[in-house]
């Protein structure tokens, strides 16, 4: 739809409204792809990394900054998002600014991490 009211099937609008929910592996929805557009990784990036800090019915409390800081750095790791990209927004929250390609990722969890939190839990089936 946002391509036929542009007029072009180019438009950056609809590439991002149609794969912000695809990751680097591969592990996404709704193809399965294997997120190659920077800008569409980067909204990507950006909307899971609002809705962990944001309030959400499903949990009691948001993650805090921290916490969802040590969320996005384990998806990098798993390989749903970049390494630099992670890096680059951890170093957006540092006091001292870092230079994002010099920063070292801290195996150290000091995050608030809700309570009954279910985010990437399995019910097991019998």
């Amino acid at each position: 739809m946002l391509s036929y009211h542009q007029g072009t099937a180019d438009f950056l609008g609809p590439k991002v409204a149609l794969e912000h929910h695809e990751r680097l592996n591969g592990s996404g929805y709704p193809f399965g792809l294997h997120l190659s557009d920077r800008t569409v990784e980067i909204v990507a990036l950006c909307d899971v990394y609002d809705a962990l800090i944001s309030p959400r019915p499903y949990r009691n409390w948001a993650y805090d900054v921290r916490g969802g800081l040590e969320i996005m750095t384990q998806l990098a790791l798993d390989g749903l998002f970049s390494l630099d990209l992670i890096r680059f927004l951890i170093s957006l929250h540092r006091q001292e600014k870092t230079d994002y390609k010099k920063l070292i990722f801290s195996e150290e969890k000091r995050g608030r991490h809700p309570e009954k939190n279910l985010y990437g839990q399995f019910l097991e089936s019998d």
